[in-house]
């Protein structure tokens, strides 16, 4: 994979190179495996590719595996934030 034409096809808003930098980076899936439930891990994927999409003219060659880091974790702590906010408190119990 040569990362800068990625990049560039990317930024052109080449959907084939959206599904290849997924296909490459499937390794994000992993990392909600074990802090999420699964229907919120792979939810939380997809935004994370779909924040990609919007922000693509922000990628860098050479700095895209970090980018998608920084979005995967921004993406994951606003899920986890939801979750803890959707659960019950003590003091809402009768």
């Amino acid at each position: 994979m040569n990362e800068k034409k990625l990049v560039t096809r990317l930024q052109k808003g080449d959907t084939a190179a959206l599904g290849e930098v997924i296909d490459i980076y499937t390794i994000v899936s992993n990392v909600f495996a074990g802090m999420l439930p699964e229907e919120d891990a792979e939810e939380t994927v997809s935004d994370v590719f779909t924040a990609l999409w919007y922000s693509r003219l922000n990628a860098e060659a050479g700095a895209l595996k970090a980018y998608i880091a920084a979005i995967a974790r921004n993406k994951a702590k606003s899920r986890l934030r939801a979750l803890r906010i959707s659960e019950p408190l003590q003091d809402d119990f009768p």
